[in-house]
């Protein structure tokens, strides 16, 4: 079961479904909560579903290029090209 917020878009005015978290995670409460503060957003003319996606994409840049991730991926890279006896040692 997951908790919904059903709204207008403040521009195009289409009806929107945004699914706020699932029920066992988050409580009656919890759902309320969140539900006033999109409440909040569209007042001021926000998407809040477009403005939550914005947020998350921009928290996935943040980690994205770390240089785990980037090592990871050269060596997966540079995998082919490497000599034998060299990658025994990795």
């Amino acid at each position: 079961m997951q908790w919904n917020f059903n709204y207008r878009h403040p521009v195009t005015k289409n009806l929107i479904s945004m699914t706020l978290d699932s029920y066992p995670e988050v409580s009656l409460a919890q759902a309320r909560k969140k539900t006033v503060e999109a409440r909040e957003l569209l007042a001021q003319g926000i998407d809040p579903k477009a403005q939550r996606n914005e947020l998350q994409e921009a928290k996935r840049a943040e980690t994205e290029h770390t240089f785990e991730n980037v090592a990871t991926a050269w060596l997966e890279l540079k995998k082919d090209s490497v000599t034998p006896a060299y990658a025994e040692d990795i």
